[in-house]
């Protein structure tokens, strides 16, 4: 292939919010890479789900439409299925753990991002994840007893709720500020962080306090751009992604302790699960 002479512009879509401290971080990430190219790579972002759900980001990219995303677990197991064992419930049981799985198969994810015609350019995790509702959930009976959301791109956390008889309505992430707004669903789960900046914890009341899966996250830009990009420029990018990796995963995890702070004192209180819950999620 050759390589493009002009000036290349790559149009990322996500659904984080515009104003929000991750997208800040990114556009300041995508300006040095700017400076650092010499203007021959730029980055356009689509936030606030202004392109649609991961689904429609993933459709879009592969039809030329964008050129990838900054994505979740959904946009990640279109891509490739082995992505779902980063969401599966229950799967790590530390911040550390993660971090160490993460690392020792980052290069296998890369390969088979590349197979399935993406580029794995740095891993922004979200967090961990908890049930939240306008009624205590401390056990299995109580999850069954809400109008649970079901995102319609999840599949682990979807499989979950199956075993344990919660009916879901599925609906895309950016549905569901309106549907708790309306009642058409009264619980959902997210990360603190999610949960601030999206406006969805304004509608419930209780957050349950086992933490149901840990939601990964990564930037993806497909091949088909990828490699109109110089091998130098493209060390641009991938250096300083690894620095905003670094800072993210160090920053995500305040931030979320942040937010849970926060709705703590605009009312959301946590409901310690029984201690039979975290071992009927670990039979399932």
């Amino acid at each position: 292939f050759a390589l493009a002479a002009e000036p290349i512009e790559i149009r990322l879509a996500s659904n984080l919010p515009d104003n929000s401290r991750m997208a800040r971080d990114f556009k300041e990430w995508s300006a040095k890479v700017e400076e650092r190219t010499g203007r021959r790579i730029s980055f356009r972002f689509y936030f606030d789900g202004s392109q649609g759900d991961e689904r429609d980001v993933i459709r879009k990219t592969k039809l030329g439409q964008l050129d990838g995303g900054i994505i979740t677990s959904g946009g990640l197991a279109m891509i490739h299925s082995d992505f779902r064992a980063l969401r599966a419930p229950l799967f790590f049981a530390s911040d550390a753990e993660h971090d160490y799985v993460v690392e020792k198969c980052t290069a296998d994810f890369k390969r088979i991002s590349s197979t399935a015609g993406f580029e794995l350019v740095l891993w922004n995790d979200m967090g961990w994840v908890y049930w939240y509702s306008r009624q205590p959930i401390a056990n299995a009976n109580g999850l069954r007893q809400v109008k649970m959301w079901q995102w319609t791109e999840d599949t682990a956390i979807s499989a979950l709720h199956r075993q344990l008889g919660v009916s879901g309505v599925p609906l895309g992430q950016v549905e569901l500020l309106s549907a708790l707004q309306t009642g058409k669903v009264d619980a959902y789960y997210g990360t603190p962080l999610q949960s601030v900046e999206m406006d969805w914890y304004t509608q419930t009341r209780y957050s349950t306090s086992v933490p149901v899966a840990y939601e990964p996250g990564a930037l993806m830009i497909s091949n088909r751009v990828w490699n109109r990009i110089s091998p130098a420029d493209r060390n641009v990018i991938l250096s300083l992604g690894s620095t905003l990796q670094a800072e993210l995963r160090r920053d995500i995890r305040k931030w979320n302790d942040d937010a849970t702070s926060a709705m703590a004192r605009r009312g959301v209180s946590v409901t310690q699960a029984e201690s039979a819950f975290r071992s009927d999620l670990s039979e399932k």
